[in-house]
């Protein structure tokens, strides 16, 4: 999950905070 955050880089901190809806993450990309 936490991989998905530094992926996205810029949104790296709110992947970490959306740890538990990584889903929502990933959408965004």
């Amino acid at each position: 999950m936490h991989k998905i955050g530094i992926d996205l880089g810029g949104t790296k901190t709110e992947g970490i905070l959306l740890d538990e809806k990584y889903d929502i993450i990933e959408r965004k990309r």
